[in-house]
């Protein structure tokens, strides 16, 4: 079907609600589709679903938008938004707990599930002020920080999610 710039139509969206994937597929489809709406006018858009494929795409001199539709960027925006003061990602388990040595507060998941040694799991609810102001996080998620890490070389690495849509564009636009 051919999108134009605007929202999916009710219509559209109860066709993509009959499977998991699709709406998966949607809700991505739908963050990126915004982000180009505000943007306006774009030199080249690259859409890459997975970070595993990330070494197909050259980046170096892009400006990525990290978007994990299962929370990850989400919380990372929460974490921000209640005062933490960074947040460090990393790739896998032993990374988390090396930090978690070093006395930093950990969130990490594996395919959903809270790793035993974390401070935090993956919902944004869990970064409250009280918990994170002033604090230096590390971060460890099934697909979001790997694709954080992965980018990591690129022009400008942005995290994008519904909570920060609009800003993530202005962002883009200007570095466009």
């Amino acid at each position: 079907f051919f999108v134009t710039k605007t929202f999916f139509s009710p219509k559209i969206i109860d066709y993509l609600l009959f499977s998991h994937f699709c709406f998966i597929f949607a809700t991505v489809f739908n963050i990126i589709w915004n982000i180009i709406y505000y943007i306006e006018a774009m030199n080249r858009i690259d859409i890459c679903f997975s970070p595993a494929l990330l070494n197909q795409y050259e980046h170096k001199e892009s400006v990525v938008v990290v978007t994990d539709v299962f929370r990850a960027t989400t919380t990372i925006c929460t974490a921000f938004a209640n005062g933490c003061k960074d947040i460090i990602p990393v790739a896998t388990e032993a990374e988390a707990l090396t930090y978690k040595g070093m006395g930093y507060l950990t969130g990490a998941e594996q395919s959903t599930e809270r790793c035993a040694f974390a401070d935090f799991g993956n919902s944004p609810s869990e970064y409250s002020v009280a918990r994170v102001s002033g604090k230096s996080l590390v971060m460890k998620t099934t697909n979001g920080t790997i694709a954080i890490k992965g980018a990591a070389d690129c022009h400008s690495l942005l995290i994008g999610a519904f909570v920060n849509l609009q800003a993530v564009a202005r962002r883009c636009k200007e570095l466009d």
